[in-house]
C-alpha cells in the first residue's frame, strides 16, 4: 500500500476514522446506522437541504463541467433532491441515484411539484454502476463520510463519468450541532468521521488530479419548536422517551437553540464545505 502527502497513508486512515465511529455507536449500545436510521428521517432531511438557490457554488461547478446543451448528470445519493431539482430546473438531465425508498419518495414527490423530470434509480453505489451507465457529469455530495471501503466507489464515480466527477464535503463535521449533546449525554466526545481534508488527501493518493474552492454557510438545524429539535437529536443519538438519558438531552439541546424567523436553531454557526472535481479519465498512470 502506497502511502500519499506526509507520508500518510489516507486510505488507511479514512478507513480507520469510519471504524472507529461504528465502533463507538455500537459499544454505546447505539446500534448500526442502516436504511431504517434515513427513513424515520426522510421528511426533516428534506427540510435541512430545501432552498439551495441558482448561485450555489456547487451548481455552479457542475455546470460549469458540463458540454454545452442539455448535459447528462448522475446525482449519486441525491437524497431528497437538494442539488437534482435545481439542476434540472436548469437544464440538465438528471438521473438520480438514492437507496433510500422514503428519500427516494420525497424526491420523486418534489420533482412532480415543482414541474421537473428527475428519473430516480432506487439502489446502492457502486453496485449500480452498470445500470446507470455514463454520465457528463457525476456528481457526489456528502456521501461518503461513512464508507470504509471507500476506493471503489470513488473509482466507480470516475468510471461513470464522461467529463467531470464533482464531490461535496464538509471541512469539519456534518452533525457538528451534535457534539455538545453527544457528549453532555454519552460522556465521552463523539469519534470523528471523514472530511473535507482526509476526501482531498485521499483522491491525491488515488492519483486524481482534484481541485477544490472553499465556501462558507451557516448551519441549519432548523426545527418547528424546542420539542421537535429534541426529539430530533434524540432520535440521532438513540435515546428514547423512556430511557433516564433523555432529560439530559432535552437539557443540553434546550440551552443551545436560537430562535429565528418562526422557528428555532440547533447552535447555529459559520461552517465551510468543500467543492472538489477532476476531469474523467486523468487519474494518474501507476497510482494506487
Amino acid at each position: 500500500m502506497t502511502t500519499g502527502s506526509a507520508g500518510v497513508d489516507w486510505v488507511r486512515r479514512w478507513e480507520h476514522l469510519v471504524r472507529s465511529r461504528e465502533e463507538q455507536w455500537e459499544r454505546l449500545g447505539l446500534g448500526r446506522r442502516g436504511g431504517d436510521f434515513w427513513t424515520s428521517r426522510a421528511k426533516s432531511f428534506a427540510r435541512f437541504s430545501a432552498g439551495v438557490h441558482r448561485d450555489d457554488p456547487v451548481l455552479e461547478r457542475v455546470r460549469a463541467q458540463l458540454p454545452a446543451g442539455d448535459g447528462r448528470v448522475l446525482d449519486v445519493g441525491a437524497g431528497t433532491g437538494r442539488y437534482a431539482l435545481p439542476l434540472a430546473e436548469l437544464g440538465a438531465r438528471v438521473l438520480a441515484l438514492e437507496p433510500n425508498a422514503a428519500m427516494a419518495a420525497l424526491l420523486h414527490e418534489a420533482a412532480r411539484d415543482r414541474g421537473v423530470e428527475v428519473p430516480i434509480e432506487q439502489s446502492e453505489w457502486p453496485a449500480a454502476e452498470q445500470v446507470v451507465g455514463s454520465a457528463d457529469v457525476v456528481l457526489c455530495a456528502h456521501v461518503v463520510y461513512p464508507i470504509a471501503d471507500v476506493v471503489p466507489f470513488v473509482r466507480a464515480l470516475d468510471r461513470a463519468a464522461r467529463c467531470a466527477v464533482v464531490m461535496v464535503s464538509r471541512l469539519g463535521q456534518v452533525d457538528e450541532a451534535l457534539n455538545h449533546v453527544f457528549e453532555a449525554v454519552h460522556g465521552e466526545p463523539r469519534v470523528p468521521m471523514p472530511a473535507l481534508p482526509e476526501l482531498y488527501l485521499l483522491l491525491l493518493q488515488l492519483g486524481f488530479p482534484v481541485s477544490a474552492t472553499l465556501h462558507p454557510f451557516e448551519t441549519r438545524w432548523a426545527y418547528a419548536d424546542a420539542d421537535a429539535a429534541v426529539a430530533d437529536a434524540a432520535g440521532r443519538l438513540g435515546v428514547t422517551r423512556d430511557s433516564a438519558k433523555w432529560p439530559a438531552v432535552e437539557s443540553a439541546v434546550r440551552s443551545r437553540l436560537v430562535p429565528r424567523g418562526g422557528e428555532v436553531l440547533l447552535a447555529p454557526s459559520q461552517a465551510y464545505q468543500g467543492v472538489l472535481w477532476w476531469e474523467a479519465g486523468t487519474r494518474a498512470t501507476g497510482a494506487l
